[in-house]
């Protein structure tokens, strides 16, 4: 990367963590007060949150990104740890250095 393509690298960036404080501001409505957070959310729900589709969150759970639980026929998961999830793209986002 060269000095002049520095700018455009960080609003690349900005962009993009902005697009992650989002995520986590909707997720923190969802779950609300944190002594709620042992309570489980949707499929449906984590899809909206993160503006995915069911296929690619179904992916997610498959390659160990997001874990699920099955209760019943239901597949739930677990506020914080979407939450954590979406924290550790937002590591791997910062240390991009091909932006």
């Amino acid at each position: 990367m060269t000095f002049d393509e520095l700018p455009s690298a960080v609003e690349k960036l900005d962009g993009r963590l902005s697009r992650i404080e989002e995520t986590l501001g909707r997720l923190l409505e969802v779950i609300g007060d944190k002594s709620e957070l042992h309570e489980f959310i949707s499929r449906a729900q984590v899809c909206e949150l993160l503006h995915i589709t069911p296929q690619t969150l179904h992916q997610w759970v498959r390659q160990g990104k997001i874990v699920s639980y099955k209760i019943g026929t239901r597949t739930l998961f677990k506020p914080s740890e979407v939450m954590a999830a979406v924290k550790a793209v937002e590591v791997k986002v910062g240390k991009n250095k091909n932006i």
